[in-house]
Order: structure tokens, then C-alpha cells, then sequence
């Protein structure tokens, strides 16, 4: 506290008066002071206010970016898992036309064997009675062996037919099996 010089009738006028003008100076350049560095913070202050306005709707466009996001990749995977889908059907289909060819091709080359097989048999029991009946003078004892050589050719030749056949029947549980090499490819 300050001390002040005393004169007749109290304090020393001027002295009082210097020291009220230098402390009412400093009151109000700090009170512009404070009224400045107020304005300044309620300016940083609606800044700031403005600047968290802007993030929050930067935020919610963000969110919904994620969230449309979110949606185009479950979209996306969808139809891709349906492609997939559709892919596996057609390659599906692509085995079944190929495993139907392959056993086409195989009843064909069995059909085609038996027939051979069954005109093989058919000629060779033509030759075989035709030479012997021109060919051979034969009496009943020779004739028997003749026709008992006959008969086992004729049996062997049976045999061959019915292996055929078998084949020609077995073709579709072995499909695709052959050695074309096919099969592998087309097996689960």
C-alpha cells in the first residue's frame, strides 16, 4: 500500500492525484488488455466452435462413406459368390456333356467290338463248315473232331464276345477312367 505525505488537512493533493491517474492508466490498459485477449479467446473461441461444426459433419459424411462402403462390399461379395455359383454350375454341366461324350464314345467303340467280334464268329463258322464239307471226306470219327475243334473255337470266340460285352456294360462305372486321359480331369 502506498504511503502518502501528510500536509494541513490530510494527504498531499497532487501526490494523491498523480498516483490515482497512474493507477486508473494501468487499470484501463489492463482492463483493454483483458478486454482484448477476451475478444481474441471468443474469436478463437467461435473458430474453434466452427472448425467442430465442420469436423462433425466431416464425421457423419465419413460414417456414411463407411457404412455405403460396408454395403458395396457385401453387394460385391454377394454377386461374386453368386458368380461363383453360376460358374460351378456351367463348369458342372461342362463335366456332365463331356463324362455323357466320353461314355458315347466308349459304348461305340464296344458296340463296334462285339458286332466285329459277332461277324468274326459268324464268318469263321462259314469257313469253318465250308472247308469242311468241300475240303475234307471226312467219316463220322473225323467229323466229330472236326466239330469239336469247332466248337471250342466257337466257345473262345464266345468268351471274347461276352469280355466285350462286360466292357461295354462296365464303361459307365468306370467313366472317364480311360486312358484318354480325360478321367482325372473330370473327377470330384
Amino acid at each position: 500500500m502506498r504511503k502518502f505525505k501528510s500536509r494541513f488537512r490530510g494527504y498531499d493533493r497532487e501526490e494523491v492525484e498523480a498516483y490515482l491517474h497512474k493507477t486508473t492508466e494501468y487499470h484501463e490498459s489492463r482492463e483493454k488488455e483483458l478486454e482484448e485477449c477476451i475478444r481474441r479467446l471468443k474469436e478463437e473461441n467461435d473458430y474453434l466452435y466452427a472448425k467442430n461444426g465442420e469436423y462433425r459433419r466431416n464425421e457423419e459424411r465419413v460414417s456414411g462413406a463407411i457404412v455405403k462402403a460396408m454395403e458395396v462390399k457385401s453387394d460385391l461379395e454377394r454377386d461374386l459368390k453368386r458368380k461363383i455359383e453360376l460358374e460351378e454350375d456351367r463348369l458342372r454341366l461342362f463335366k456332365t456333356k463331356w463324362l455323357a461324350y466320353v461314355k458315347g464314345i466308349n459304348r461305340a467303340n464296344a458296340d463296334r467290338v462285339a458286332d466285329d467280334a459277332q461277324s468274326y464268329i459268324e464268318a469263321f463258322r462259314r469257313e469253318f463248315v465250308k472247308g469242311a464239307a468241300r475240303d475234307l471226306d471226312l467219316d463220322e470219327e473225323e467229323i466229330s473232331v472236326a466239330e469239336r475243334s469247332y466248337r471250342a473255337e466257337q466257345e473262345r470266340l464266345a468268351a471274347i464276345a461276352k469280355d466285350v460285352a462286360q466292357t461295354k456294360n462296365a464303361a459307365p462305372e468306370n467313366e472317364g477312367s480311360g486312358a484318354d486321359g480325360i478321367g482325372g480331369f473330370f473327377e470330384d
